[in-house]
């Protein structure tokens, strides 16, 4: 059986280098994808990891979240 891996991007984070390597860079933003994964070719499709759906959370710690129309979870899917 041939499975198949597509990264479903759905959207980013803007952050603090420092919520990536602690103390390294504070001060400086860093941009990190939020990613999903769908594995098809299987007897039903699988999904990995759903992401962050609501980015409002992160803006009490500090951190932004984008999603474009077109990075909408149940559109990529």
């Amino acid at each position: 059986m041939g499975l198949k891996v597509k990264a479903l991007h759905l959207g980013d984070i803007l952050c603090d280098w420092t919520f990536c390597l602690f103390g390294f860079n504070p001060g400086r933003k860093t941009c990190i994808p939020i990613n999903s994964f769908l594995i098809l070719g299987a007897e039903t499709p699988i999904l990995v990891d759903t992401g962050i759906r609501d980015l409002k959370f992160l803006e009490p710690i500090g951190m932004k979240g984008f999603e474009t129309p077109e990075q909408d979870f149940v559109r990529l899917l």
